[in-house]
């Protein structure tokens, strides 16, 4: 796996973590957009894993949603490419 790929499956894989520990919560892309004062277009692009959030947001959204910001970017049992 080239680093590329690997960065975007990670990118899609957070994602894949902040929707669903966001609809675990029963919280809407408005309100997690709303938390982080961000559009909800942008929301569901990073839970798409189109784009990504920065470490702060991410942060943020962790102590928004009051879980570590571990469960947010866990990772599969991938490695990393090297």
């Amino acid at each position: 796996m080239t680093d590329q790929t690997y960065l975007i499956k990670r990118r899609i894989e957070i994602g894949q973590n902040i929707r669903n520990e966001r609809r675990r919560r029963g919280s809407s892309q408005e309100e997690a957009a709303e938390q982080l004062g961000c559009s909800r277009a942008r929301v569901n692009r990073v839970e798409k894993g189109h784009t990504e959030f920065g470490v702060a947001e991410l942060e943020l959204l962790a102590s928004q949603m009051r879980v570590p910001l571990n469960r947010l970017i866990s990772i599969s049992s991938q490695q990393a490419p090297g």
